[in-house]
């Protein structure tokens, strides 16, 4: 029993004694295998543990990255692995963000791929080929040009690049064509180059400031006056602001209708005295075409007051004057049935009259009962009113301006303020006489005219 005992005691003890001496053995062997070191050996670098056995494939050294052969051989130069490139520099270490090889950068992410296509790396866009160099200056990618500064970084903007100026959108494309940049109008050739001075365009004529600003309106270049409109193209073969504008686009100045008054209005009839006593007038008949060209279409000569004109502002009643200035046409009456003109025609009862009484609310009015006082019962005039114009003169109705001016068939003589002129001239004139062209009547002295004709 003692014996047995003893047998077991040294039996536990031989294997407590084989386990600890095992355990040391172990631990050992774990540090050598964690304690690789590098072994240069016939011109070859390799990377082994305490087995003298060798790395191989990716082996992470210190915080760098190595790549070692099937062979457990440290790589260097460029290596294409699992259809991936990489660059492994001459101490073996991968690279990766930008790199300088043989003159050309390429650029590689955190995991050592060589990139290639358009990149954006801090904030900056750049573009590498599909052998991943770096694209610099012009290049052309998908149809479209793009310009890679000396840094590589997509450029965008106005560019001065050989003398010429360019401009690249803000996704990098190069601008061909029209291009509005800050409102304004530029326009850039096929290849790219900002455009100045006359340019024919799909057979229409341009001009481009130095700066390329497309010109608009009126312009002065070379000493000649130019009208483009509002796109930009040149006015040829029309008038405008009384300008005439010839086949090569010059303008040139021709006397027009300027006054603030006679503004839009297409049809004046001008009359005009040698000087404010006379009663005596000429008659012009104007009209302004759809190229803004005053044409002067007929002309006759009548009377006017028998104490010749005064100025609409200073006229006072029954002073047998014409007033003179500028009046709209705002209808007509007569004796006679309507001579097909397009204004309202009132034909004129024996119950009509214009009521010149200052007092009364129907003051330069015309009236269908007699009023008594001061009036024109205007059928007792069937030579003069046979066919007669209606002007807005003192349609205001302000007391001893006086009013029933109108333009009317020539009586014996003189007026007694209004405009007269011969029956077939007045039956012509209301058939021409259109109410959409604002038409107008300026009285004035031949010497005045400059006021308003120029």
């Amino acid at each position: 029993m003692n014996f047995t005992k003893r047998k077991i005691k040294l039996f536990s003890l031989t294997c407590a004694i084989t386990t600890l001496c095992s355990g040391f053995v172990l631990g050992e062997n774990v540090q050598a295998a964690n304690n690789k070191k590098w072994k240069f050996e016939d011109n070859k670098w390799s990377y082994v543990d305490s087995n003298n056995l060798r790395s191989k494939d990716w082996e992470n050294i210190k915080g760098d990255w190595f790549y070692f052969n099937s062979k457990g051989e440290m790589e260097i130069g460029w290596k294409y692995i699992n259809k991936t490139w990489y660059h492994l520099r001459e101490n073996g270490v991968m690279d990766t963000g930008w790199r300088k090889i043989n003159g050309d950068w390429y650029y590689f992410n955190n995991s050592g791929s060589m990139m290639t296509g358009w990149q954006n790396i801090n904030g900056s866009w750049y573009h590498l080929r599909e052998n991943g160099v770096m694209d610099i200056g012009w290049r052309e990618l998908g149809g479209a040009w793009y310009y890679l500064s000396e840094s590589g970084a997509m450029e965008t903007g106005w560019k001065y690049i050989n003398n010429e100026w360019y401009h690249l959108n803000e996704n990098g494309p190069m601008d061909i064509g029209w291009k509005k940049i800050n409102n304004d109008w530029y326009y850039f050739n096929n290849n790219g180059e900002m455009k100045i001075g006359w340019q024919n365009i799909n057979d229409t004529w341009y001009h481009l400031k130095e700066n390329g600003v497309m010109d608009t309106k009126w312009n002065k270049i070379n000493d000649y006056w130019y009208y483009f409109n509002d796109d930009g193209k040149m006015i040829n073969n029309k008038y405008i602001d009384g300008w005439r504008i010839d086949n090569n686009g010059v303008a040139h100045y021709e006397k027009a209708f300027r006054n603030p008054k006679l503004e839009n209005s297409n049809q004046i009839i001008v009359v005009t005295t040698n000087n404010m006593s006379t009663s005596y007038c000429n008659i012009e008949i104007y009209e302004k075409n759809d190229s803004g060209e005053w044409n002067n279409i007929d002309s006759t000569t009548g009377r006017v007051g028998a104490n010749g004109l005064a100025y609409i502002e200073n006229r006072v009643q029954s002073t047998n004057t014409t007033p003179a200035g500028v009046m709209s046409i705002t209808g007509a009456f007569g004796v006679k049935n309507n001579p097909g003109t397009k204004l309202d025609y009132i034909k004129v009862n024996n119950n009509m009259y214009w009521d010149l009484n200052s007092d009364n609310s129907t003051y330069n009015r015309l009236i269908n009962y007699n009023p008594g006082g001061d009036y024109e019962h205007l059928i007792s005039y069937p030579r003069q009113y046979e066919y007669s114009l209606i002007t807005d003169y003192n349609h205001n109705q302000v007391p001893n301006k006086g009013g029933a001016i109108f333009v009317h068939c020539l009586g014996r003589g003189a007026t007694g303020g209004c405009v007269s002129m011969p029956r077939e001239k007045m039956i012509e004139i209301l058939k021409w006489i259109d109410p959409k062209k604002n038409p107008k009547i300026l009285v004035i002295p031949k010497d005045d005219l400059d006021d308003y004709w120029y």
